[in-house]
């Protein structure tokens, strides 16, 4: 706050600042004055989310997906709950609301785990002998992370895939005796659909 006085002529002013620093998870959190329990909220990695707190709005989540709740009444069971219309369609949460209990001038961190979702669709193809056909009802297997899944590529050697992150991930189609391996580039994109056209792979 700011005060300017004038008094018989004479100028005078007063400058004055409040707030806090809150630490939860190895984080330090600048923040409005706490005076009693708060807590660290954390919506996935999604900005601009609002937050409340007993239905009131108190915050909105920054560039990380987080904000600090301060105001809360410690030993009691403090509803937060966040806005479903701010998280983007292509996003799933488990739940909007949640309960929190602090100690005295204590917090907690309350999480609203998200999920991206995101579908990649093309046409898978081998190549035998200079000759290309489509891998139709080849079994596939991506490797993500050390961990392989398998599904089955349908008509025409379409295929749709979900949740996979960006990058090159090792993959291989098969069928009876024929097997095909290669890298399936997952390309960093923000839409919900991705059309990766068409995937070839040559047997040797």
């Amino acid at each position: 706050s700011a005060n300017l006085r004038n008094t018989d002529g004479q100028m005078g002013y007063n400058l004055s600042a409040s707030g806090g620093v809150a630490f939860a998870d190895w984080k330090a959190y600048p923040t409005r004055p706490i005076n009693d329990g708060f807590a660290v909220v954390k919506v996935g990695d999604l900005p601009g989310v609002k937050v409340y707190s007993s239905n009131q709005l108190v915050a909105t989540t920054d560039t990380g997906g987080e904000t600090v709740v301060p105001g809360l009444i410690s030993y009691y069971d403090n509803n937060i709950s966040i806005e479903d219309t701010d998280i983007p369609v292509n996003y799933s949460i488990s739940e909007l609301s949640r309960h929190v209990s602090t100690p005295y001038r204590g917090g907690g961190v309350v999480r609203f785990e998200t999920e991206r979702l995101q579908g990649f669709g093309g046409r898978f193809f081998y190549v035998e002998k200079g000759e290309k056909k489509a891998a139709e009802y080849w079994g596939l297997e991506i490797t993500v992370n050390d961990t392989g899944t398998e599904s089955v590529i349908g008509k025409n050697g379409e295929f749709y895939l979900e949740n996979i992150p960006p990058g090159a991930h090792p993959a291989r189609m098969f069928l009876n005796d024929k097997e095909c391996r290669f890298d399936i580039l997952i390309p960093d994109s923000e839409s919900m659909m991705v059309d990766m056209g068409e995937v070839s792979c040559e047997i040797h």
